[in-house]
C-alpha cells in the first residue's frame, strides 16, 4: 500500500496583492487569478497557500525567502536575476486614466512629456520601458485604488493603470468616481502576467512544472 504521508499534500505558500479583478483577498477565492494558480497546483498535489499584502511587502516577503513565491507580477530582466517565472497567464493592457472633464490629454505617448504631465504609479510596480524613457514626474501610491482617488483629487494628471483592473475598481468599490474618470485611449504596453518562484529555491523547477 502507498504510504499515508506520499498522499499528503505539500504546502507552499504565496505572497499577493490587491489587484482585482485578478487578485484580492475580498474576491471570491482570492480572485480569478489565485484560484487557477491553486487548482493548478491542488491538481499536482500541492497545497498552496496565498497571503495579501502591499505591493512593496509582497515583493520583499518573497525576495527575503518568508514565502515560496509570488502571483500576478511582470516580467522584468532586474526580477528575472532573482525569480523563475511561469508562462504568461493573462495579458495586461497598461494604459492612463484621466479626469473626463479635461479630456483626452495623450494620443501619442510623446504628449506626456511635451506636456509635462505628472503621472501616478504604484510603488514597486514595473513601468513600461518606453514611458520610463520619457523621465516623466512620477508621483507614486501605495496601489491602484489610490492612485484613482489622487486623480480624482487633481494630485497628478494622469494615472497608469491596467485597464481591467480600473474597470473594475470603478464599477465597484470607487463606484463614485466612475463619471469623473475615464480611460485614455491608448494602450502603453501589453504586459504579461506571471506567477513567479524564488529562483534560489530548490524545488523551483519542480514546482513551475507543477
Amino acid at each position: 500500500a502507498t504510504p499515508l504521508w506520499a498522499q499528503e499534500p505539500v504546502a507552499l505558500t504565496l505572497a499577493s496583492t490587491e489587484f482585482p479583478p485578478y487578485t484580492g483577498e475580498r474576491l471570491a477565492g482570492g480572485g480569478f487569478l489565485t484560484r487557477a494558480i491553486r487548482l493548478a497546483f491542488e491538481r499536482s498535489g500541492y497545497a498552496p497557500t496565498t497571503h495579501f499584502y502591499p505591493w512593496t511587502r509582497a515583493l520583499k516577503m518573497t525576495h527575503s525567502g518568508e514565502v515560496d513565491g509570488i502571483t500576478a507580477i511582470w516580467r522584468t530582466a532586474e526580477r528575472e536575476q532573482w525569480l523563475a517565472f511561469s508562462d504568461p497567464i493573462v495579458s495586461n493592457d497598461i494604459g492612463f486614466y484621466g479626469l473626463t472633464e479635461r479630456g483626452l490629454l495623450v494620443r501619442e505617448l510623446a504628449d506626456v512629456k511635451a506636456h509635462g504631465l505628472r503621472v501616478g504609479v504604484v510603488r514597486g510596480y514595473a513601468v513600461p520601458k518606453l514611458l520610463l524613457e520619457l523621465q516623466p514626474q512620477f508621483v507614486e501610491t501605495l496601489d491602484d485604488a489610490a492612485g484613482l482617488r489622487m486623480l480624482a483629487a487633481k494630485r497628478m494628471d494622469l494615472v497608469l493603470i491596467d485597464r481591467a483592473v480600473a474597470h473594475y475598481l470603478l464599477h465597484g468599490p470607487l463606484a463614485a468616481l466612475q463619471s469623473s474618470l475615464g480611460w485614455q485611449n491608448l494602450v502603453v504596453e501589453s504586459l504579461p502576467l506571471h506567477m513567479a518562484l524564488r529562483r534560489d529555491s530548490p524545488r523551483h523547477a519542480q514546482l513551475l512544472a507543477a
